[in-house]
């Protein structure tokens, strides 16, 4: 009889967390930051236990401290609330990535979303959103998406070489992707391969096909692109950088050039905030 009602009342409580779980999503939806942090934080007091429920948390943190730093004027208390978010939302990815399930891809993914989004803001982030996503990458080898989104850091970050071969390694996982190959054309054109950014953009044009609404900003991209290509071999030409063979069968795997860019592994920690106005601000739910 003790053991029955154990399981009831530990069936009750993860009933009320999940109420609470749907509540703070609603709020989400309603763009009700102050709600959906509340409820959530109810959530996981009633049941800890839940991977989902500290990564909602630690968005939704991260996403009022995001909106409250991006107001007119940030008071000092304000400045003390923004710090505090952050460093519950960094508590809460680490609780559910190093504690409940350090091999839970999503984890980690949100850890890296965490960290990306103090980039400009906290010493170090660069770094440490590049090695959650490498984490996340490591568990999940055949996620072309992760490696689209670590390419974005790259390409953020300056790295371009780098960026061009992950979006090179997204592209053997999955050829038909548009936006990998039209990210690797953007990567390609801070190369200053501008040839082998055409043959990107080719690929991304027959994938997409002219139905999409995205197929004439995309194909004016190229054009532009290949005009400026034609101008200057007109003009006295520069020693060849080398090709690199399309992809639009398919089946020719991405030869990239080798990076030439270093990163330093560093250990995972929380970083030490450096409140100013962040460099740019997105959409956030409100307090």
């Amino acid at each position: 009889r003790e053991e029955v009602e154990i399981r009831n009342q530990a069936d009750t409580l993860a009933y009320t967390a999940e109420v609470y779980n749907r509540l703070a999503l609603t709020a989400v939806a309603k763009n009700d930051g102050r709600a959906a942090y509340e409820n959530e934080a109810k959530a996981i007091s009633y049941n800890p236990y839940i991977d989902v429920y500290q990564r909602n948390l630690a968005q939704i943190a991260m996403g009022v401290a995001v909106n409250l730093s991006s107001r007119p004027q940030v008071s000092d208390a304000d400045k003390q609330s923004i710090q505090s978010l952050i460093q519950e939302s960094i508590r809460r990815v680490r609780v559910a990535s190093e504690i409940i399930d350090p091999l839970g891809v999503s984890n980690w993914e949100t850890r890296a979303q965490v960290y990306q989004g103090l980039i400009g803001v906290a010493s170090n982030a660069e770094q440490w959103t590049v090695d959650s996503y490498a984490q996340a990458i490591r568990l999940d080898p055949t996620n072309p998406n992760l490696r689209i989104l670590l390419g974005g850091v790259y390409y953020s970050m300056g790295s371009f070489d780098l960026a061009a071969n992950t979006f090179a390694q997204a592209i053997n996982l999955k050829p038909d992707i548009a936006n990998a190959h039209y990210n690797l054309a953007q990567a390609f054109i801070k190369l200053n391969q501008k040839a082998n950014a055409l043959s990107q953009y080719d690929v991304v044009l027959n994938l997409i096909g002219v139905s999409s609404p995205d197929y004439p900003r995309a194909k004016q991209e190229r054009d532009a692109l290949s005009r400026q290509v034609q101008s200057e071999a007109a003009a006295p030409t520069n020693p060849s950088t080398g090709s690199i063979p399309s992809t639009s069968s398919g089946q020719e795997k991405l030869q990239v050039p080798t990076p030439t860019t270093n990163l330093k592994k560093s250990n995972v920690t929380p970083p030490a905030i450096n409140l100013g106005n962040p460099k740019e601000a997105s959409p956030a739910a409100g307090q």
